[in-house]
């Protein structure tokens, strides 16, 4: 992989709904990145929830990390930081700039974002587009309930097709007719855990494929419930607790994700896990950091009724558990 042709650092979106793998491939380009130079990369990553997951991921060397959370950077609301954030990060004279949105983001007017940035500052970035990543098994649900949706694939400059092993021939084929319909310009790349070379990135990605930037769709009025879960450190629950507590509310989330230490005891310890969740399907593994206490960010329809349970069901989660022999 050659070096940028010019002092510009090239600036992709990464855009997708909640738990599509934009994480995952964002973590492979800049390994990538890393193993073929001495790059320096930038990540600016917008979390939904009130705290910051997925930048605790990131540690690699040469890399510059701005959180934004409790919203997304293309509201109004957000838009002052999104635009602070590319200042911060144009000190750094980076060679590429990843910007990972909320899962419900509306990516429209990104380009108009921009060319604020640009008055501001110059031209420090090349903007190169907008890779959005499809989760190929839940994509047609959130698309018939969430208007950002769609509006992340009509915007994209390159449509990456992710978890393609979990669906059967039919369904990819349909699933690609949809896709064309809403964006019929745009490129797409099929791929397994998100694992697909950047020089590919780089030549199949389109130029010319996007509408008009407008104001984003996303308002107060329509974004969807947020919910944390909290524990403090000497709360520590037990893993058959906790997997009931997923199990009996997690088919009723879009997405939930955060850290939690669980009672499995090695030398000595107890242990701290990653949640990771789409819908009905929630994954917990073992990771080496240490929070101060459990968080647990989950996110749902705006009209699902359930908020409130849950956070019930949590708190006598928590409080049964303060009294256990795993509590200090």
């Amino acid at each position: 992989m050659n070096p940028p042709p010019s002092t510009q650092c090239r600036l992709y979106l990464i855009n997708g709904f909640l738990g599509s793998g934009k994480t995952t491939l964002i973590k492979n380009l800049i390994q990538e990145l890393q193993e073929f130079g001495d790059f320096k990369v930038g990540l600016l990553e917008n979390e939904f929830g009130e705290v910051g997951i997925d930048g605790m991921q990131f540690s690699q060397k040469n890399l510059k990390l701005v959180e934004i959370d409790n919203g997304s950077i293309f509201c109004s609301c957000r838009s002052d930081q999104f635009i602070e954030g590319l200042k911060e990060l144009a000190n750094y004279k980076l060679d590429f700039l990843f910007i990972e949105s909320s899962g419900i983001s509306d990516p429209a007017p990104m380009e108009r974002d921009l060319e604020v940035v640009e008055k501001i500052i110059g031209e420090v970035y090349k903007y190169k587009g907008n890779l959005c990543v499809i989760d190929s098994l839940n994509f047609m649900d959130t698309l018939e309930v969430l208007e950002s949706v769609r509006r992340q694939v009509e915007y994209s400059n390159l449509i990456i097709l992710n978890k393609i092993d979990q669906i059967n021939f039919d369904e990819r084929e349909g699933l690609r007719k949809i896709l064309q319909v809403i964006n019929p310009l745009v490129n797409i790349l099929e791929s397994k855990y998100c694992k697909i070379p950047f020089q590919l990135i780089q030549s199949e990605i389109c130029s010319d494929a996007l509408p008009v930037p407008t104001e984003s769709y996303n308002s107060p009025s329509n974004k969807p419930q947020k919910i944390l879960l909290q524990a403090p450190s000497n709360i520590i629950l037990t893993k058959d607790a906790f997997f009931e507590f997923l199990n009996h509310f997690a088919s009723q989330t879009f997405r939930l994700k955060g850290y939690i230490q669980l009672s499995e005891i090695v030398e000595g310890k107890t242990v701290w896990y990653y949640v990771d969740g789409v819908q009905n399907a929630p994954e917990i593994a073992k990771t080496e950091i240490i929070r101060e206490k459990t968080e647990i960010v989950v996110i749902l329809d705006q009209h699902n009724p359930l908020g409130e349970v849950i956070q019930e069901a949590w708190g006598d989660l928590v409080s049964s558990s303060q009294n256990s022999k795993f509590s200090s």
